[in-house]
């Protein structure tokens, strides 16, 4: 029986083997069919040369959103990144008024960064072209000329150009089958950056492409981040918006083997989008001039909900209930820079205060960005009632709770630091409103700061400065706006450590009476309504008096409506009146010194009383006393004829 046992023991380990090294197999055959289906899309056996095309149109702010066909990309071009348009005479350019308008398209939302618009080499024939791309694919040294706004390549080239166009693009192109949107990240390491500047712009742009549908969009484009950053902190957010991986020019150009490593040197797309809505940018970094809040803010709080609800639903952030008893209050820290020195007793006092306040159970969380991810950050935000936090790019995640029905922020500067010239959040206080109150606290006692003048420069340093320029930066204390971006002394005040002790607190209680002096939600359409004009305007002559009579605004049931009507008596006597129905009965006293038959010209708006009185367009009407006259006669006469049949 031992021997028997031993066999079929042995049996089932050999068995056991041979099954567990078939289901890797299968995994790894799973794998390698979805890593090609990943790469197939740009993998091509046949490529031949393509005429490139071009249509754009422009948003509100004249950015160009344009449409590309057949556009090229040099992988290894590290030195300026350029797309190459094919221009023969089948190229369709549309939109464009002149070949300076190719060089102004922007591929952020952020305005008048010079390093943001597209590099599009104009390649005119098939020779040239030729030339141009077996110079590029192997030039050891490369040097741009920029001169008159024209571009030239100049170098040492180690292969002449084959004969025939098509075998160079056939040993050296990858095709992207998959339409591509190309966009430039400012800075990618910055939350507040990445969301203002790039996700939001190109949620609204989405939106306007694939007609509200956000999802058909996403399913639709591949992300192209055409830009020097190296940071891959963000990525996931990206990808929210990507129907692929994105490529990454810093991934794809240089030499660290990646997801893209098997590209070749030639990318072509054969169809690609370039451009964002530039509407929903608030914030005016200061690149030509000094650096604050947009002149004309046009974002609205629907599309922000919008944007705001599409995160947390592909992020798949969930809320757990929040007992009403218990009021959360999160204290957004940081850890390097810029800190909060007395952090842990002013949790402490927050929580008191608090308590003596709500008389209720009150709960305090401390968080940072630096030990969380997006994701636990949004969901320690959404359960907040109050949120305090020094000025920081986490700071941009409380716009989340515009999703909630209120929520008190106070954001905190150091010295010398004015709110309304560097908050990202101050803009944004009246399309917050009514969801978030915002409240800005800057720190007035310079005793209650830590400078560190020995930093390194972009962080507050000073030590790289002549002694009199320091000591100029030391004893300013207040920091006009500045232009971008390494204004030295807004840097020395900037990154200060602060104590945030009493007049904190006081500031902070009096924020408290407003949250709790709440009214309710307020409509968030006064923005955009209005009434409807009114109709079926009649005029009833009847002895001495006028009765006029009209349908109220189709729009205006649940509103306290007014009427203000102006009237032309015989096109010269003006009459005005404001009334509460929608009748007027005119007495004989406005027609004594007229000559009949009358005739009234009438102008009726309706006015809603509840946004301050917004008005309808005028409804013109003429009424004439004789139609009611002749109206009579013919009754007459048709009574006569009557009477003779």
């Amino acid at each position: 029986m031992s021997f028997f046992k031993c066999i079929i023991r042995g049996f089932f380990s050999i068995t056991g083997q041979f099954f567990l090294l078939s289901i890797l197999s299968g995994a790894l055959k799973i794998l390698t069919i979805l890593n090609n289906d990943q790469e197939s899309h740009y993998l091509s056996k046949e490529v031949h040369f393509q005429n490139s095309s071009v249509a754009c149109s422009n948003d509100l702010q004249s950015n160009k959103l344009c449409f590309f066909k057949y556009v090229y990309f040099i992988k290894n071009n590290q030195t300026s990144q350029s797309f190459v348009f094919m221009l023969d005479k089948y190229s369709l350019i549309s939109g464009l008024v002149n070949r300076n308008d190719l060089k102004i398209i922007n591929l952020s939302a952020i305005k008048n960064h010079p390093k943001m618009f597209m590099d599009i080499i104009m390649v005119d024939g098939t020779e040239t072209a030729n030339r141009i791309f077996s110079h590029l694919i192997a030039a050891e040294n490369i040097q741009i000329i920029r001169k008159d706004n024209l571009e030239f390549r100049s170098g040492h080239f180690i292969s002449t150009p084959p004969k025939n166009i098509n075998k160079l693009l056939e040993v050296h192109t990858s095709v992207f089958h998959q339409p591509i949107f190309v966009i430039s990240r400012f800075k990618c390491d910055n939350l507040m950056h990445v969301l203002h500047d790039d996700l939001l712009p190109l949620f609204i742009t989405y939106y306007h492409l694939c007609e509200g549908d956000i999802d058909r969009c996403t399913a639709h484009y591949q992300l192209f981040l055409l830009d020097k950053c190296t940071s891959h902190e963000f990525l996931e957010l990206y990808k929210i918006f990507s129907v692929r991986e994105p490529l990454i020019s810093a991934d794809i150009t240089g030499s660290k083997s990646t997801h893209f490593s098997r590209l070749k040197k030639i990318l072509l797309f054969k169809t690609l989008r370039a451009g964002l809505d530039t509407s929903s940018v608030w914030f005016n970094y200061g690149f030509t001039d000094r650096q604050g809040p947009m002149k004309d803010v046009k974002i609205d709080s629907v599309i922000l909900e919008k944007f705001c609800n599409f995160i947390i639903q592909k992020l798949k952030i969930k809320v757990d209930f929040i007992p009403k008893n218990q009021i959360n209050i999160v204290i957004l820290n940081r850890k390097i820079n810029r800190k909060i020195i007395n952090i842990l007793e002013l949790k402490e006092r927050v929580k008191t205060k608090s308590s003596e306040i709500f008389q209720r159970k009150i709960c305090v969380v401390e968080t940072d960005l630096f030990n969380n991810t997006v994701q636990n950050l949004i969901t320690q935000i959404l359960k907040a009632d109050i949120i305090i936090g020094m000025h920081s790019s986490t700071m941009i995640l409380t716009i989340f709770n515009i999703l909630k029905r209120r929520t008190l922020i106070f954001e905190l500067f150091p010295f010398g630091i004015q709110p309304e010239y560097v908050s990202f959040l101050y803009p944004l206080k009246e399309i917050l409103s009514p969801q978030i109150i915002l409240k800005f606290w800057k720190n007035q006692n310079e005793e209650n700061s830590v400078t560190h003048p020995n930093n390194d420069k972009l962080f507050g340093g000073l030590q790289h400065l002549p002694l009199s320029e320091q000591k100029n930066i030391i004893a300013t204390k207040l920091i006009p706006p500045v232009k971008c971006c390494h204004d030295p002394a807004y840097l020395f005040r900037m990154y200060q450590d602060t104590r945030v002790g009493e007049k904190f607190l006081k500031f902070y209680l009096s924020g408290i009476q407003e949250f709790n002096d709440y009214a309710g939600e307020k409509s968030k359409e006064k923005k955009w309504f209005f009434p409807t004009p009114v109709f079926n305007v009649r005029c009833l002559f009847k002895n001495s008096e006028v009765l006029i009579e009209w349908e109220p605004p189709k729009n205006t049931v649940f509103y306290t409506v007014k009427y203000k009507i102006a009237i032309s008596v015989q096109e010269s006597n003006l009459l005005a009146f404001i009334v509460d129905e929608n009748k007027l009965i005119l007495g004989s006293k406005y027609f004594e010194s007229s000559k009949r038959p009358l005739k009234l010209s009438i102008w009726i708006k309706s006015v809603v009383l509840e946004y301050g009185e917004i008005d309808s367009s005028d409804t013109y009407t003429v009424c004439a006393e004789e139609d009611r006259m002749n109206d009579a006669k013919k009754l007459k006469r048709n009574s006569q004829i009557l009477l003779h049949l």
